[in-house]
């Protein structure tokens, strides 16, 4: 008989699925709370003329702040030697007060002061703030495709902007405040023991007790603030997915799932932080009723030493006011504490992407080709996506220069990894690419990108309008360039029907047009490159047969002088190509052209073939019999 629950387990289950974290996220943490500090403070410290400005204005400020005690010591002490005597309490009036119009100016400086560091600080910790961005976003352009599909974009999202936005909470609201929080304390210490050294002593027997809570607690909240970074970043990532699937969901009426999944998203976070509220909730309360302690001892212990004749009523009255700057800074400890945390597991998960090696890496003395003449030769290629799953097997291709070779074959055979290869989006796990006899990991990633241009399947149009999208491929290109291209292509057609011609919004994703209008932009957008090495990458599927037609008719002319690699399901897409390769398991087991292939009546080539134009009712299964049919009459009469 199973063992009923007790109600604290069932609490403690329910509050570990609330709170559940991926396993990525669970990882140990290899990052020291000074590491951080250091590599993010770096961003500051070049800044060395703006820091040097703040160091003078934060003594400045501190020093014009601790002038109150002094000089209300000052004022008391007057008040006290008031007598009968009309020359001495004119004597002491006056001194009353010229000490209050000192103060009431040093109080406007020392307000003018704050309010000029305040702007200072807001400059320097926002310009730091960008300098990581920036270089977030620069070392994220770097880094290789395998590094996006193995992580959800909005993680990536939230670490540019809501990990960066608490570490400008560090910089701006502690990092640098702390530098005038440390110095007024110094000073305050330095005149409460000129003042009473009895006092201060005793007075210092309670900060190691505030070290000690701090220290206690400091691990576990580091532990909360972990996770909410990590909770965002879920929520984060849900609602992008939501906003670019909607269509999805819509048509599959999944909007009750998501709602689930993001009401799971959001307890978790909820629990975290309500976790870490209750740690907070402890602490603040805790330090006040130390400092309310500090403040007690001061009074009975300070009145005692009046009465003993130890210490005068104004110097208690100073001491007791340059205690509440000693403290003050101390009481702020409590909100840096939480900024401080939530900080370092931002700067955490923002330096685990600065410091994620980009995998695919060119020598220094990385060769840049002017133009690409054409030879391109695959050998002995292999590659796999993850360890012992291979992909592609020993591939052998030599292309001559402005040849067109054609990659078809079932779904998963290897093509789009081949071309993916060739634009070095991943390097080969075995083998190697030449181009021009030179091998790809040899050559400058610019200079080979420059001379290509990819059409995919799945097109991906920018915000702006359909003239932007298209010289997009070429940053420099005339109107007349983009409007010969169109024409050839046959898009200019449907362009001009647009609500505002070339200069329509496509909008993000290019929602405003149709799959097969896209693909016409595209298409015109890698044709207006001229590259050297054109790819398309099943970049008919999407448009209608008379569009494919046009197309058809436009590449006989556009793809003269350049090498095309052409990726298709539909054969009268490749009928044309100088070479036809056809993939299974990752390796080429046809080579030729169409009339070569088709004449192989057991070939895959013309199984494929027939399936598309003789056969084209005939059903996957009933061309898979008829492969494997075929197959075994030719071992048979080997």
């Amino acid at each position: 008989m199973t063992q009923k629950k007790s109600r604290r387990q069932r609490r403690i289950e329910r509050k570990n699925r609330r709170t559940d974290i991926p396993e990525e996220e669970q990882r140990t943490w290899k990052y020291k709370d000074y590491v951080i500090i250091k590599r993010l403070f770096n961003y500051i410290l070049k800044y060395k003329r703006k820091i040097t400005v703040l160091f003078i204005l934060s003594i400045i400020v501190s020093l014009t702040g601790l002038a109150f005690p002094l000089l209300m010591y000052r004022i008391i002490g007057s008040i006290s030697a008031v007598t009968d005597d009309p020359l001495l309490q004119n004597q002491a009036w006056n001194e009353i007060w010229i000490a209050s119009l000192i103060l009431l100016g040093v109080v406007t400086f020392n307000l003018f002061l704050k309010w000029i560091y305040q702007r200072n600080v807001a400059n320097l910790s926002l310009t730091a703030i960008s300098d990581i961005r920036t270089e977030l976003f620069s070392h994220i352009q770097t880094l290789s495709l395998k590094y996006y599909s193995s992580r959800p974009s909005g993680k990536i999202l939230s670490t540019l902007s809501n990990d960066v936005d608490r570490v400008n909470n560090l910089i701006s609201n502690a990092a640098i405040q702390i530098i005038a929080d440390l110095l007024t304390v110094v000073i305050a210490m330095t005149l409460m023991m000129f003042f009473s050294w009895r006092l201060t002593f005793l007075i210092l027997g309670f900060v190691p007790v505030l070290g000690i809570i701090f220290f206690l607690i400091a691990r576990k909240a580091r532990e909360y603030w972990r996770r909410t970074r990590q909770t965002i970043s879920i929520i984060t990532s849900l609602l992008q997915e939501t906003i670019q699937g909607s269509r999805t969901i819509k048509a599959f009426v999944t909007e009750q799932q998501n709602i689930e999944s993001f009401q799971l998203a959001a307890e978790a976070d909820r629990s975290v932080n309500l976790s870490a509220a209750r740690l907070q909730a402890f602490l603040v309360p805790f330090v006040q009723i130390i400092l309310a302690l500090i403040m007690g001892t001061i009074l009975i212990v300070g009145s005692r030493l009046v009465d003993a004749g130890d210490l005068t009523i104004p110097e208690l009255v100073s001491y007791f006011l340059l205690v509440a700057f000693f403290i003050g800074p101390l009481g702020n400890l409590v909100n840096f504490y939480n900024t401080i945390q939530l900080a370092m597991a931002a700067g955490e998960r923002i330096l685990t992407i600065l410091d994620t090696k980009p995998q695919l890496t060119s020598p220094k003395d990385a060769v840049y080709i002017d133009r690409i003449e054409g030879n391109i030769e695959f050998q002995d290629l292999s590659f796999s996506y993850e360890k012992d799953i291979p992909v592609l097997k020993e591939v052998n291709l030599k292309v001559s220069p402005n040849q067109s070779i054609a990659f078809v074959g079932f779904t998963g055979a290897g093509k789009t990894t081949l071309i993916s290869l060739l634009a070095r989006f991943y390097d080969p796990t075995e083998g190697r690419i030449l181009i021009d006899g030179i091998d790809i990991r040899k050559i400058d990633p610019e200079s080979l990108r420059n001379q290509m241009a990819i059409v995919l399947q799945d097109t991906y149009l920018f915000s702006g309008t359909v003239m932007e999208n298209i010289r997009y491929g070429k940053p420099d290109a005339t109107d007349k360039e983009i409007l010969k291209t169109t024409r050839k292509l046959g898009a200019h057609k449907f362009i001009m029907k647009l609500v505002n011609g070339y200069e329509t919004e496509v909008r993000e994703r290019g929602t405003l047009l149709s799959v097969g209008q896209r693909q016409l932009i595209s298409f015109a957008r890698a044709l207006i490159a001229n590259p050297r090495i054109l790819i398309l990458d099943e970049a008919t599927s999407s448009v209608d047969p008379y569009t494919e037609l046009k197309i058809q008719e436009a590449l006989k002319t556009l793809l003269e002088n350049r090498n095309s690699f052409i990726i298709a399901h539909r054969l009268s897409t490749v009928l044309n190509a100088d070479l036809i390769c056809v993939l299974e398991n990752g390796r080429i087991i046809q080579i030729g052209t169409h009339e070569e292939l088709v004449k192989n009546k057991e070939g895959l080539y013309n199984h494929l073939y027939e399936m598309q134009f003789t056969r084209p009712s005939a059903t996957f299964d009933e061309l898979e019999q008829h492969i494997v049919k075929e197959r075994r009459k030719k071992f048979a009469r080997t």
